[in-house]
Order: C-alpha cells, then structure tokens, then sequence
C-alpha cells in the first residue's frame, strides 16, 4: 500500500480506477488486500485465488459487498481447488455482494494466460470505479 501510494504522489493517477489483480498465491493476495482495504480498489479479479489454508471464508467477507469482482479458476488446478474460491464467491454473494467466478474445467493454474488475453476483462475493469 506504500508503494501505491507514492505512485499516487509521483504520477497522475486516476484514484477511481485502481484495480488488483493476482494468480496463484497473487489470488490470495488480492482477496487479503482487498479486504484489508476494501474502499481502496475499484475492481479485484483474482485467479486461482483463496483466503486462507487451510482454505476458508474470512469473518469480513460482507466488507467486499461494494466492490466487483471477477474471479478465475482452473477446473484442474492441482494446488488450490476451485471450491477454495467459489466458497468466498458465495459468500460474498450471500451478504448482497457482486462477485462472479469463471471455471474452465480442463484448466489448471495456467487459466492466467486465458485471463490476461480475455479482452472482456478489460472492458469489465473500465466499467467499473470506485466512487
């Protein structure tokens, strides 16, 4: 959070359009940080993601209600299943949330490739900021 700060400080920065990103133990990072710091990002999209080992659903997952997000998942993920982020997608969804998860079922943690290239993804980031 330090260092996007002094981004912020350093260069022009769109406050209302920052978005996290991660795979792997990055998607664990996004679903930490973004509730560590949930009115900080406009959108998360984490990819193989999940909170916790052994994998659970945090006490504040209702505080990620407001924000997007977008998770992606390798059906044949051998480290984290896809149960460990649909688990938190539910979740959230349950407490009013607007979280979708997207499964390709022969995938494994390679679903980033198939992420980073999907155009929609970035059409979806821009549609969404934070106000």
């Amino acid at each position: 959070m330090a260092l996007l700060d002094e981004i912020q400080t350093l260069f022009s920065v769109d406050s209302e359009h920052i978005y996290l990103i991660g795979d792997g133990v990055g998607g664990n990072g996004v679903w930490t940080i973004g509730l560590r710091y949930p009115g900080t990002f406009a959108a998360l999209v984490p990819i193989g993601g999940y909170y916790g080992y052994p994998f659970t659903v945090p006490e504040n997952i209702c505080d990620l209600k407001d924000v997007p997000i977008w998770a992606f998942h390798g059906g044949k993920d051998a480290m984290v299943p896809v149960e460990a982020e649909q688990i938190l997608v539910d979740a959230l969804n349950a407490c009013g949330g607007n979280a979708q998860i997207t499964v390709k079922p022969g995938a494994t943690i390679n679903i980033r490739y198939e992420a980073y290239a999907n155009p929609e993804l970035y059409n979806w980031f821009l549609s969404h900021s934070h106000k």
